[in-house]
């Protein structure tokens, strides 16, 4: 009795001490029982014997034959007779040993003051259909089956039963022991039923435990049995303990009852043990119920340590009825090995309801792990339960669905934690994870702390009771596929935090559609709440539902430096629901279709509001604009262009308060001086507060290409607000010039006005492509920037800012001498007509070949001062020839001498003189047919062209596009003339004829 001491003061010790101390007092405890075992074998044994085949009668004991050991078989010695080839035994220890014995039936039952034990050992073979051994009907005796020595063996080809009576409420064991050493290799293998019925008991005096289903298998032990597997236990303790490397095998299911007032049922698998439940063939499914009387140390535990394996093929069903915790952990000792597994290839489900406690699950160790083929389930309906999952050191659960239902409860509590970084532990779900809360008296909690959540899809939903929280800290990463919805149907808030944890700053969460924050009843102080700090990014690829039902109700909140990059736009179906910024935080409009930003306005929304830190655009959309306004935005730090452009129009803008900047790059690699990026920047009207030197990063649209022009404005006065846009058309009253200017651009401007406050101030215009802009000169002092002051434009000299460039590619800006007072619609202008035409007058200029003759197709503005136009071509590029000068009446010229490839255009007023003419060029290039290695090859043409290729009959032979300037036909040809159609971009058709 002292010795099976051992075993309560672990369960009640268990979470006390460390691993090693546990899984030491647990190996003294077998040993000990073992020793125990074996010595009452030998001090209290009874021997087999079977009549004599000659004389088969059992009235003269003389004549019967020994089965056991004849040494130990002595005169004093009790001995059990085999009948009909039976052996009905009322106890003691049957040893079978040395020669092996088959039996039909085997039926053991106790004494009043002996037990009923059967042991084979020393390699013996034993075979029997059904083997029975109980205990007393009163009295406190064991029943157990004994088996070891290497390669001894049971076969029992019916089933092995091991009962206690209902009637007996004394103390006593059921059990199984197999191996006393680790080498030895004893089997059992059972083609029936295996059943542990364990009916009645008490508890030993001073809360020992006397009274109990004992399944210990140590060695290199191999146990199998082909039907079902199960343990019933009304009181005390089961324990089933598989050691070393021993191997069990309930290849037909197994089912495991606590239906106890006091006890616990333990499964334990230390290193390299391995417990199968079903087969991969056959899948059969392992139940575990734990009931009876609510009460400390009233457990199911399932504890795998070390390498050990436990595979259900299968479900693996757990009602939680009564008693205490229901605990499962992978790799609690890491003294063991680290590979710890438990593995399903159904469902897990776990129901807990009435008066039961904790479920506790836990993977500890490196790669320890946790899989289920199926669907991962936990419902909780009674007041007291909590379930807590544990994940640290790389420890994993992986299944298809993981749904918890909390219908009543004390909260759920999610932990990963890893130290060292690596391996983090992971939560891995291929479809849904989903929390639900029906009420629960406690927190419902997700805590990744540097561990990693993924799945396709999350559902946090609160109906009642405390509140729902999903913490992502430190180095952690929460990562949906598809949507997530965080919804409040009632009770305290939902809230998604991420990066909260101080040592939080690589914390992730990341959503692949859209992520709903649904707040659907009105209470004061609680929220669907989603917030970033420390560091964190959240990435959502779709949209943000905002919903709710009346102000200051659902949040999306940034603090910290924390990162929002958004695929999609901010949505409110309610109109309420506020996006609020601080600190350093960032918003990034990743889309790749058009986005929405929501304004400041709290029209229809109380006091909900939206305000914007740091915005990055980089939309890679193909539709323009990629981000559209639905009011004012307000911009307080940073607007970061890298791609896409804003659509803003009046009551739709960007603003950017005192000390705000725009520019390109990224929030930390930030250029403000650069007025944004040629396919990123601002349509139409934008706003800016204070007295800060400041560039507009706008411009515009022309026949679906982007023109990117900023404007700036250079050393404030004081503090006012400026709005600015820019126009790629005609200015108004292009004509009305004052005294000294030639001409203005006929081709764009910007609106620059002070809409409040007195401020003066330089102005900047810029150039970002020299050729558009046609500016040509900008060091004779010519170049100037006009202003339109209602009447006439006027001009304003200028500073050219180092490092401007022209010709093609050349950019560059210049700045108003002085600071103005007054502000109107700017544009650049020129003090003469033969610098910087600024392509006020030719709107079209295009030089065609035809068969025989280029035509010259030229258009000019109706508003142009030119009175005569002057057409020039050259041989080589470098010398002219006049080729006509004519009015402007006429609006092409044919030139039937077609051997030049140069032509240009310039127009004149008065005179135009070879020095003051400024000459708008056109190219025809020569097309050349040629035979290289058998092939076509045709140079000169335009890429885009298309080509079509006759024979002398007319009858096409050959028809492709060109991506390049030349081209090359993969086609033979048989001796003859062929003729080549080129058909350019622009429409200009060219014919070729050449023979092959």
């Amino acid at each position: 009795m002292l010795l099976l001491f051992f075993c309560n003061f672990e369960i009640t010790c268990r979470f006390i001490f460390q691993p090693q101390l546990l899984r030491a007092m647990r190996k003294l405890y077998f040993m000990l029982n073992l020793l125990f075992v074996f010595s009452k074998i030998y001090s209290q044994t009874a021997c087999l014997y079977r009549p004599n085949q000659d004389n088969p009668s059992w009235i003269d004991p003389t004549h019967w034959v020994c089965l056991s050991p004849a040494a130990q078989c002595a005169a004093d010695i009790p001995k059990y007779p085999v009948a009909n080839d039976d052996v009905i035994s009322p106890g003691y220890n049957i040893l079978v040993n040395i020669v092996s014995r088959t039996v039909n039936n085997i039926t053991m039952t106790a004494g009043n003051f002996f037990p009923a034990k059967l042991t084979v050992q020393g390699g013996a073979t034993l075979t029997c259909n059904n083997l029975t051994i109980n205990s007393h009907a009163t009295s406190s005796q064991e029943a157990s089956l004994i088996i070891y020595g290497n390669g001894t063996t049971v076969q029992v080809n019916g089933n092995l039963t091991f009962n206690k009576p209902a009637t007996n409420s004394s103390t006593s064991i059921l059990g199984l022991f197999m191996a006393s050493l680790a080498t030895e290799t004893p089997t059992l293998n059972v083609n029936g039923n295996l059943v542990f019925n364990h009916l009645n008991g008490a508890l030993g005096s001073g809360g020992t435990d006397n009274d109990s289903i004992e399944f210990d298998v140590a060695g290199t032990s191999t146990v199998n049995v082909e039907g079902t597997t199960t343990f019933v236990n009304e009181l005390g303790y089961t324990r089933i303990n598989i050691f070393s490397n021993a191997k069990v095998n309930f290849k037909g299911g197994a089912s495991f009852t606590r239906q106890n007032t006091t006890g616990s049922l333990q499964i334990i698998l230390e290193d390299n043990a391995e417990l199968n439940i079903g087969t991969n063939i056959t899948p059969a499914n392992a139940t575990f119920t734990n009931g009876g009387t609510a009460g400390a140390g009233r457990d199911v535990i399932i504890d795998i340590e070390g390498n050990a394996k436990m595979n259900v093929y299968g479900n693996m069903n757990v009602t939680h009825t009564g008693g205490d915790d229901v605990i499962i952990s992978v790799n609690p000792n890491s003294s063991l090995g680290t590979k710890g597994r438990l593995v399903t290839s159904g469902n897990l489900t776990i129901n807990s309801s009435l008066s039961a406690d904790d479920i506790k699950i836990s993977a500890l160790q490196d790669s320890s792990y946790i899989g289920v083929g199926g669907k991962f389930s936990f419902t909780s309906n009674t007041p007291n339960t909590r379930l807590e999952i544990t994940l640290d050191k790389g420890g994993k659960i992986k299944c298809s669905d993981f749904n918890v239902t909390q219908i009543q409860g004390n909260g759920v509590l999610i932990t990963t934690n890893n130290t060292p970084a690596t391996p983090i532990p992971k939560i891995e779900v291929a479809d849904t994870f989903e929390i639900s809360t029906i009420n629960s008296s406690f927190f419902t909690t997700i805590d990744l702390n540097r561990g990693e959540l993924i799945a396709d899809k999350g559902i946090f939903s609160l109906n009642n009771g405390s509140s729902l929280r999903l913490f992502i800290d430190g180095s952690s990463h929460a990562q949906f596929t598809s949507d997530v919805y965080a919804i409040r149907n009632g009770g305290d808030s939902v809230v998604i935090e991420v990066g909260q944890n101080p040592t939080g700053s690589t914390a992730q969460l990341s959503v692949g559609g859209n992520l709903f924050l649904d707040n659907n009843v009105i209470t004061s102080n609680r929220w669907v709440f989603l917030k970033g700090y420390q560091n964190s990014t959240t990435t959502v690829t779709g949209n943000i539902e905002l919903k709710a039902e009346a102000a200051d109700q659902t949040r999306v909140q940034l603090e910290n430096n924390a990162v929002l990059r958004m695929g999609g736009s901010f949505k409110r179906p309610n109109a309420f629901g506020y996006f609020a910024m601080y600190d350093n935080s960032t918003l990034e409009l990743i889309g790749t279709s058009p986005q929405y930003i929501i304004g400041d306005d709290t029209t229809g929304n109380g006091t909900d509001f939206n305000n914007y830190k740091r915005v990055v655009i980089n939309n890679t959309s193909s539709t323009v604009p990629q981000v559209v306004l639905t009011s004012d935005a307000t911009i307080e730090s940073r607007l970061v262009f890298n791609n896409g452009v804003i659509g803003s129009t009046p009551g739709k803008r960007i603003i950017l308060i005192d000390n705000a900047q725009a520019g390109s790059g990224t929030v930390t690699t930030f250029n403000n001086n650069d007025g944004g990026k040629p396919n990123s920047f601002v349509i139409g009207t934008m706003r800016k507060i204070g007295d800060d030197t400041f560039i507009f990063p706008v411009g515009d649209t022309s026949g679906g290409n982007l023109i990117w022009a900023p404007i700036g404005i250079i050393s404030p006065s004081g503090t006012s607000t400026f709005d600015a846009e820019y126009r790629y058309q005609r200015p108004a009253n292009y004509n009305n010039l004052s005294s000294g200017l030639a001409h203005i651009s006929g081709r764009e401007y910007w609106n620059l006005d002070r809409t409040s406050g007195s401020a003066s101030a330089q102005v900047r215009l810029f150039w970002k492509n020299a050729e558009r802009s046609m500016i040509d000169d900008i060091t004779s002092s010519d170049l100037r920037i006009a202003r339109y002051n209602g009447t006439t434009w006027q001009q304003h000299s200028g500073t050219i800012l180092p490092g401007s460039t022209i010709g093609p590619g050349g950019n560059g800006a210049i700045t108003t001498s002085s600071a103005l007072s007054t502000f109107s619609p700017f544009t650049f202008g020129s003090n003469s007509f033969s610098v910087n035409p600024l392509l006020t007058d030719i709107l079209d200029f295009r030089v065609e070949r035809k068969n025989e003759y280029v035509i010259i197709l030229y258009q000019l503005s109706p508003n142009s001062r030119a009175t005569h136009i002057k057409i020039q071509k050259s041989y080589n590029g470098t010398d002219w020839l006049n080729i006509t000068e004519r009015n402007l009446l006429l609006s092409h010229f044919e030139d039937f001498e077609p051997n030049s490839a140069y032509y240009r255009l310039a127009l004149c007023e008065s005179s135009c003189s070879y020095s003051t003419a400024k000459w708008i060029y056109g190219t025809i290039p020569t097309i050349k047919v040629s035979k290289v290695d058998n092939e076509i090859l045709v140079e000169g043409i335009s890429p885009k062209s298309e080509l079509q290729l006759f024979d002398v009959s007319g009858k096409m032979v050959a028809q492709t596009t060109s991506e390049e300037n030349h081209h090359i036909f993969k086609k033979q040809l048989v001796e003859g003339m062929y003729i080549l159609k080129v058909v350019s971009l622009n429409g200009t058709v060219q014919s070729i004829k050449f023979k092959w």
